[in-house]
């Protein structure tokens, strides 16, 4: 007979004076030819369920000795100097090595730690060189099973170059520069400012700028300075150097028109 839930005697017995009624109730051949299914088409109980403990856990949908993995390791872009964390969870009846390959094997400062059911590395400080592919291996007697995933560090942009200008017909200027480092990432737009001789501060133009290059029309006739700095997914690169365009010739306007190359 199987293990009756309850603190006392009474209450077994109590529970077991429930579940006979149920059963009696409810068998049929077709619910003895499927006892799977008669069982998980019971009734909760629910003044027997007080008392009855029930544990809640992540397991594969079969049992396995060799290595399985449940939760793979996902590719993160981490902002300079944060820390990276990598879980990998799996499962085996038997015990399971783990065994790290990471590209910047010469930092000491990396933490794993491995249980039963899953193996974490964690690097609390991360520098540019812990950019790359990050593999977890695990292993039995019974067979081998990997994850990987590719981590990328971020770093500011650098400074755009060759920032100039050409004045177009019909009282046109084109600003126009080239391309900084990225700063070890796949986004990277660029916000242009400029200043009046008249303004003390330098104020944004447009923002998210994908291009090299804008054109400006309708300025006032006075002198202006401009300049442009990239930004990625985490930082703002430092400004490029000003240049100053004189607008003097140009007949005045209240208004001032981008628009991207």
């Amino acid at each position: 007979m199987f293990e009756c839930p309850g603190d006392t005697f009474a209450d077994q017995i109590r529970y077991r004076r429930k579940w006979y009624s149920i059963v009696d109730s409810r068998s049929s051949k077709e619910d003895l030819d499927n006892p799977n299914e008669f069982l998980r088409e019971l009734p909760v109980i629910p003044e027997l369920a007080t008392f009855a403990q029930v544990e809640h856990q992540i397991s594969p949908l079969f049992s396995t000795k060799e290595p399985f993995i449940l939760q793979d390791l996902e590719d993160i872009n981490v902002k300079i100097g944060d820390p990276i964390r990598l879980i990998c969870k799996f499962s085996s009846e038997e015990k399971v090595t783990t065994t790290w390959k990471r590209p910047n094997g010469e930092n000491e400062d990396v933490e794993v730690e491995t249980n039963e059911t899953s193996s974490t590395l964690l690097i609390p400080e991360s520098t540019l060189s812990d950019s790359g592919q990050y593999i977890i291996t695990l292993e039995n007697e019974y067979g081998k099973c990997s994850s990987i995933c590719w981590i990328t560090v971020i770093t500011p942009p650098g400074t755009p170059l060759d920032f100039t200008y050409e004045r177009l017909p019909n009282e046109v200027i084109k600003l126009k520069w080239s391309a900084p480092t990225s700063g070890n990432s796949q986004n990277l737009w660029y916000t242009m400012e400029y200043k009046r001789e008249d303004m003390s501060e330098f104020q944004k133009a447009i923002h998210g700028i994908t291009q090299h290059a804008i054109k400006i029309s309708q300025l006032q006739q006075v002198i202006y300075k401009f300049r442009v700095y990239a930004f990625n997914e985490f930082f703002c690169g430092e400004p490029s150097e000003e240049i100053v365009v004189n607008m003097n010739e140009i007949n005045n306007k209240n208004l001032m028109e981008i628009s991207l190359d």
